[in-house]
C-alpha cells in the first residue's frame, strides 16, 4: 500500500491544509505579535518600565508625536463613526499625558528595529513545514492572549475610545515601517530536481 503524497506547483510537498495555512499566514502572525505584545506589556507594566530613564524620556517624545499623529486623523475622520463630537479629537491628543499610553507606544517603537530583524530572520530560517506549523500555532495563541489582555485593560479605563482609535491609526504606520527595508519573502524552498535533465540518456 503506497501513501498518497501531493505536491504544489513548485514541487513542494503539501502535508495537509494546516501546514499550508501555517506557511501562508506565519508572517502575518509574526507581524501581529511584534505589534500587540509590546502594547500589552506597556499597558500592564508601565509603572515598572517608567523607572527606566531611556524609556521615560523616549515616552515623552514618542508619546507626544504619536498623539499628534492620531489627533490629525481624528480631525479628518468623520466624528459620527464613533458617535462623538469634536471633543473626541482633543481626547485623542491628550493621551500623551497618560503614562500607560506613552510607555506602550515608546516600547513599541523602540523595539521596532529588533522586530524587523526577528521577523525577517524567523521567516527565512524556519523552513520546515512542521516547525512553521508549531511556530504559527504558538505565536497565534500568544497574539490572542495579548489581544485579550489589551481588551481587558481598555475595558477598565474611563474612556477607551481614544485608545482604540490611536492604536488602530498607529498600527498603519507601524506596519509600513516594519516592512520598509525588510525583504518579506517566503523562505527559500528547494526545487525537486528534474531527473530528465541529468539523465545519462540525454545526448
Amino acid at each position: 500500500m503506497k501513501a498518497h503524497v501531493e505536491f504544489d506547483n513548485n514541487g513542494n510537498q503539501l502535508v495537509n491544509k494546516i501546514d499550508e495555512f501555517s506557511n501562508k499566514y506565519l508572517m502575518l502572525s509574526l507581524l501581529m505579535f511584534f505589534y500587540i505584545a509590546p502594547i500589552s506589556i506597556g499597558l500592564h507594566s508601565y509603572d515598572t518600565l517608567v523607572k527606566s530613564h531611556l524609556v521615560r524620556i523616549s515616552a515623552y517624545i514618542l508619546g507626544f508625536c504619536a498623539s499628534v499623529f492620531s489627533w490629525f486623523f481624528a480631525l479628518i475622520v468623520p466624528w459620527f463613526v464613533f458617535g462623538v463630537e469634536y471633543d473626541f479629537a482633543v481626547d485623542v491628543f491628550r493621551l500623551y499625558l497618560n503614562n500607560d499610553f506613552r510607555i506602550s507606544i515608546s516600547l513599541l517603537i523602540l523595539l521596532l528595529p529588533i522586530s524587523r530583524f526577528l521577523t525577517r530572520t524567523i521567516n527565512r530560517t524556519v523552513t520546515s513545514s512542521r516547525n512553521r506549523k508549531i511556530l504559527f500555532i504558538t505565536i497565534s495563541i500568544v497574539d490572542a492572549s495579548s489581544f485579550i489582555t489589551i481588551f481587558n485593560y481598555l475595558e477598565s479605563v474611563n474612556n477607551p475610545q481614544p485608545y482604540i482609535f490611536s492604536f488602530g491609526v498607529l498600527s498603519i504606520i507601524y506596519f509600513i515601517l516594519i516592512r520598509l527595508g525588510s525583504e518579506v519573502k517566503e523562505p527559500r524552498k528547494q526545487q525537486r530536481p528534474n531527473p530528465f535533465e541529468s539523465s545519462s540518456f540525454n545526448l
